[in-house]
């Protein structure tokens, strides 16, 4: 184990690109927002859409779905009739590979949260993928009203925790997301170079991560003891 993690108790986990591989409903709602830019007046194909969506995550740390139609020339207003039209259909994510096995891992040595940007009913999907059972704190955007890069949900989960910030490790893939708010609150942090995020470098000592790995299962090697 790295001595820079020598002393964590907790490790908080995002969900999307981190613990579960939402590419397919990424793909499922693709022909949706092509079909409602349309109906907009603005022509443009899935791969148009998957680059621009891809681009925001560089940037913009919050409203990404929004920032991606206004990209095309669209309002604030189209942003959101958008995302009226199209489903991004939870049923259709999966845990990446050996993500069970390496929480059920890291489990028998430190306690779990979550601290993530997702729609309600957080727990209840953990519970679907029979991970549920590893996570002490869940705080999920859509249920607690709070949402990252907002440093207040990270104190909310610190001040449950009951951790000292040097004592815990925020592991995700954003860099704006997860790794600037967590890191400027003193908590230690990990990135998983996996999903849209995966090909974005960091543009400042800010978003530098503690530790970077290419996929969840590296971190036992990183963190096991």
């Amino acid at each position: 184990m790295s001595q820079i993690f020598k002393d964590v108790r907790w490790l908080f986990f995002d969900v999307g690109s981190t613990l579960m591989d939402e590419t397919a409903a990424h793909d499922a709602r693709a022909p949706q927002v092509v079909d409602a830019m349309a109906e907009l007046g603005v022509s443009i194909t899935m791969h148009e859409w998957a680059e621009a969506y891809e681009d925001v995550f560089s940037w913009a740390p919050s409203r990404m779905f929004e920032h991606a139609v206004r990209s095309f020339g669209l309002s604030q207003g189209d942003g959101a009739v958008v995302r009226g039209k199209t489903t991004f259909e939870r049923s259709l994510e999966v845990p990446y590979t050996n993500a069970r096995q390496t929480v059920d891992t890291l489990a028998r040595y430190y306690r779990l949260g979550i601290i993530a940007n997702q729609s309600p009913r957080l727990t209840a999907r953990l519970r679907s993928q029979h991970m549920a059972q590893y996570f002490h704190i869940v705080l999920g955007s859509g249920d607690v009203g709070l949402s990252k890069p907002d440093p207040e949900i990270f104190q909310h989960a610190l001040m449950l925790s009951g951790c000292l910030k040097g004592q815990a490790v925020m592991i995700g893939d954003s860099t704006g997301n997860d790794i600037v708010p967590a890191k400027a609150l003193g908590m230690k942090t990990i990135r998983i170079r996996q999903g849209f995020t995966s090909a974005i470098d960091p543009a400042s000592k800010a978003e530098r991560p503690d530790a970077n790995i290419e996929a969840i299962a590296d971190l036992v090697h990183l963190l096991g003891r």
